[in-house]
């Protein structure tokens, strides 16, 4: 998907004129109009900007990823020295059966913790004594 297809669906999703993103971004309706035809391409800050009113990481923008979140959710701290981005660099390293097998275990540890959570809410009173 091109630049200008990934800003229009993001802009009609939005339900925001491009005259109204223009304004926000600061530049005009026929810029906004150009940039989602691929006629001209924004400049580092305009798009930017773009990507901080639509809530979107810069490379999602440039079609360089399908991940849409901003740059501080790869920040969040998973452990103490090991953050979001680390864990999807260790992924995008490994061949793509590792990562395979890696998205397995990541779904089986988190039914074991949705099981986990399920069982520690259970009342405590309506068990069956052995």
């Amino acid at each position: 998907m091109t630049f200008g297809e990934t800003l229009f669906k993001l802009r009609k999703k939005e339900k925001i004129s491009q005259r109204k993103l223009g304004e926000h971004v600061n530049v005009s309706k026929s810029a906004i109009s150009s940039y989602e035809r691929s006629i001209h391409s924004p400049d580092f800050n305009t798009l930017v900007r773009l990507a901080e009113f639509f809530h979107v990481s810069t490379d999602f923008l440039l079609g360089r990823t399908r991940y849409q979140d901003e740059i501080p959710t790869l920040s969040n701290a998973i452990l103490k020295d090991y953050v979001v981005a680390d864990l999807v660099n260790t992924v995008l390293s490994c061949s793509p059966t590792a990562r395979r097998d890696i998205a397995r275990y990541a779904k089986y540890v988190q039914g074991l913790d949705a099981k986990k959570k399920t069982s520690s809410k259970e009342d405590p009173t309506s068990r069956k004594k052995s």
